[in-house]
């Protein structure tokens, strides 16, 4: 095995204090808390870093390192080139060898770049890596063992970062929303069962409960996205040009008001609905 694990790191191109037109490389944990780091643009980073990703589909046969750099105006730059001779990611972002046990090496290695993909949104979304307090050894212990972060299941991208830990729990929840993610119109379904409407958002819904929650909903959000598809408006073609990263991007945003608007479907549920598919999943791979 290498020695060495493959690139997969976030950093953050920041304003250096007042100074205008100077800024710095700094790390998510360093911005943590700036009132300026809102909800909606960790969501705008989490969307573009999707997009970078399914629309470079890896067609090698190693792992590709992920060095990704977010910019304040919420666009991102990922450098996705494959090295040869890598074979693993850092243990937060690298998925447990037994799960991808008797697979080819095309399979082996889609799923090692979800899994890392992943690891990678949980940290968006957190400012920290999954169990930032464990040695390496016990972050791979845990994920053996199906233990993951507890505050993922109540995420709005929790759905997706999961569907990025297991694919076979990505497929659970495609056929239990009737939806296929990776169809180019998948997320039309998924907006509309938040709440979106063609006259606005539905009275009673989760899309309404979120807005009353943020207040003024800012241009060029995901929530005003949402809300353009849903009205037929320009993302619409946005997510008909973006095919599985307009649906996967779209089910991100949406997946926690989902969760959260269908009773059945609560942050304990979806848990439990994981680690049995996640528990089963590894109990297969060992059979193979």
């Amino acid at each position: 095995m290498d020695r060495e694990p493959t690139i997969c790191r976030i950093r953050v191109r920041w304003p250096r204090g007042a100074v205008p037109g100077e800024y710095v490389i700094r790390r998510l944990r360093d911005i943590k808390g700036l009132p300026n780091v809102t909800e909606t643009l960790r969501q705008r980073w989490a969307e573009e870093i999707v997009k970078s990703f399914s629309s470079n589909p890896n067609l090698g046969s190693n792992i590709r390192p992920w060095d990704i750099l977010l910019h304040q105006d919420g666009s991102v730059e990922a450098s996705s080139l494959e090295k040869e001779g890598r074979s693993f990611y850092p243990s937060r972002f690298r998925i447990p060898p037994r799960n991808v046990l008797g697979l080819d090496d095309k399979e082996r290695v889609k799923r090692a770049e979800k899994f890392a993909l992943g690891s990678l949104l949980y940290e968006i979304m957190t400012a920290n890596k999954p169990f930032e307090e464990l040695s390496d050894d016990e972050v791979q212990d845990h994920y053996s063992h199906g233990i993951f972060p507890d505050d993922v299941f109540s995420m709005a991208m929790g759905p997706y970062i999961l569907g990025c830990w297991s694919l076979e729990f990505e497929k659970k929840m495609e056929r239990l929303r009737g939806v296929a993610v990776t169809a180019s119109l998948a997320a039309l379904p998924v907006i509309g069962l938040a709440g979106f409407a063609a006259t606005g958002p539905v009275a009673g819904s989760a899309a309404v409960a979120y807005q009353s929650s943020v207040g003024i909903i800012q241009a060029g959000s995901l929530f005003a996205w949402c809300q353009s598809a849903a009205m037929g408006g320009a993302a619409v073609n946005g997510i008909i040009a973006c095919g599985a990263a307009g649906g996967s991007a779209a089910l991100a945003a949406t997946g926690g008001a989902i969760a959260g608007g269908q009773g059945a479907l609560t942050p304990e549920k979806m848990k439990e609905m994981f680690l049995m598919v996640y528990r089963k999943e590894k109990s297969e791979m060992a059979l193979m």
